[in-house]
């Protein structure tokens, strides 16, 4: 079993949720996922509902990735700057 510190430590990341409206399912068309970890998703009625349920099924699929082995990835840095600083200005100055 996956200790309750390592599973504490992926929650507090900040990874990426996507929320998307299925129209095939009518009770719990929301779905909620976490872009860096595939296959970690939770449904709900809402958007709000999908979202709050994502802690949840982010423990489980952190155990169940330690569990058979498999590298858990680290949120992607969201502020990727390429360092440049582009500055347009009428020719005239």
């Amino acid at each position: 079993m996956v200790a309750e510190e390592q599973i504490r430590y992926y929650l507090s990341l900040p990874y990426q949720i996507s929320v998307t409206c299925q129209e095939g399912d009518e009770s719990r068309p929301w779905l909620a996922s976490v872009e860096e970890l595939t296959g970690c998703e939770a449904r709900g009625a809402t958007a709000a509902e999908a979202v709050a349920q994502i802690p949840a099924a982010l423990a489980e699929w952190v155990a169940g990735a330690h569990a058979s082995g498999r590298e858990i990835p680290e949120p992607n840095d969201v502020r990727q700057y390429s360092g440049k600083l582009l500055v347009r200005m009428p020719k005239s100055l």
